[in-house]
């Protein structure tokens, strides 16, 4: 039988780092579905809410995720998916990029996905220092 932490939806985060054109990272791991994102999932699913998710926030904070977490922690940029799909039965993968030009000077360690600005999921990993010849890219997917 499985606890209800198991029947929880998780999330899988890809990243890919680039520098000057190279893939310099590939990086993978689980991330944390935040209190109020299970709250948007259900609202969404029980027809409360029409705001799905919408954004991905990239910001500095180091502060371990946690269950109650309701926004990335320091200073941070947000922009819309370049792509959202289904990927699987129960999946949903959102695809992402942070471009040479946006986000230069965050030293980033936290990512978030949001819905109408209400934050979905949180994950954190080491630094990475964003400039100009720096290109992010890479898929949130959330399993059900």
């Amino acid at each position: 039988m499985k606890t209800a932490d198991q029947l929880k939806p998780q999330g899988i985060f890809k990243l890919n780092v680039w520098e000057s054109g190279v893939l310099i990272e590939q990086y993978e791991d689980k991330n944390l579905i935040v209190d109020t994102g299970l709250n948007r999932i259900a609202s969404l699913l029980g027809g409360l809410s029409t705001d799905p998710v919408d954004e991905i926030g990239f910001g500095e904070g180091d502060a371990a995720p946690a269950a109650g977490d309701t926004d990335l922690t320091v200073g941070y940029v947000t922009k819309a998916f370049s792509a959202v799909a289904l990927s699987g039965t129960g999946d949903v993968e959102f695809s992402f990029s942070l471009e040479t030009s946006e986000g230069n000077g965050l030293a980033i360690t936290e990512f978030g996905l949001f819905a109408d600005g209400v934050l979905v999921s949180r994950k954190t990993r080491a630094a990475i220092n964003k400039s100009s010849d720096i290109r992010l890219e890479g898929t949130w997917t959330i399993k059900f």
